[in-house]
């Protein structure tokens, strides 16, 4: 799992970082505002997942461009950066879940289980 996380690059720990952030920020707010923080997380989440992504796939471009005689790096490059996108994916999911509870019963419940979870 560690090594999930570091092929992943900086993004990962802006990920990790909304994602821990976003129930804390929830727990302050009362009612919609809730669930509307726990939604714009998930979003932020996503578009920090497609940073990484285009980051990494720079980074795989700059090494193909000074190690041409090794092609069969690139495919295992391509594999690490996706590593970003499946990480904010997964939260970005979780988050938009938590929301979405949080939106239909106005209870915090959600967000204290998605704290428990992220603390993990």
């Amino acid at each position: 799992m560690i090594q999930y996380f570091v092929e992943g690059g900086f993004s990962m720990i802006l990920i990790l970082v909304t994602a821990l952030a976003a129930p804390t920020l929830a727990l302050l707010r009362k009612g919609p505002a809730r669930a509307e923080v726990l939604s714009q997380a998930a979003v932020l989440v996503l578009l920090e997942g497609m940073f990484g992504i285009a980051a990494n796939m720079e980074a795989v471009a700059d090494y193909l461009r000074a190690h041409p005689e090794e092609p069969a790096a690139v495919a295992q490059g391509i594999g690490e950066a996706m590593n970003s996108g499946t990480f904010a994916a997964i939260v970005a999911l979780i988050l938009w879940v938590a929301g979405v509870v949080a939106r239909i019963s106005g209870r915090s419940a959600p967000v204290a289980v998605l704290g428990a979870v992220a603390a993990r």
